[in-house]
């Protein structure tokens, strides 16, 4: 695996992970899985899906005159 600080470029490796559970196994699944992420130098969210609130990939921008 190449080197993410190769020629002056860092990467940042996030990684959001959502669940939605009623016995809470979605959670424990998802709360296992940012484990294992985080030891591969993720940067991770685990939310729920009630936690979540969605940003629009862009936002309309208002330009003054």
């Amino acid at each position: 695996m190449e080197d993410d600080h190769k020629n002056g470029v860092d990467l940042e490796r996030g990684l959001t992970i959502l669940y939605a559970t009623q016995t809470g196994n979605a959670q424990d699944l998802a709360e296992t899985l940012a484990r294992h992420a985080i030891r591969q130098h993720f940067t991770v969210q685990c939310l729920s899906m009630e936690d979540y609130s969605p940003v629009p990939p862009f936002a309309p921008k208002v330009l003054a005159d």
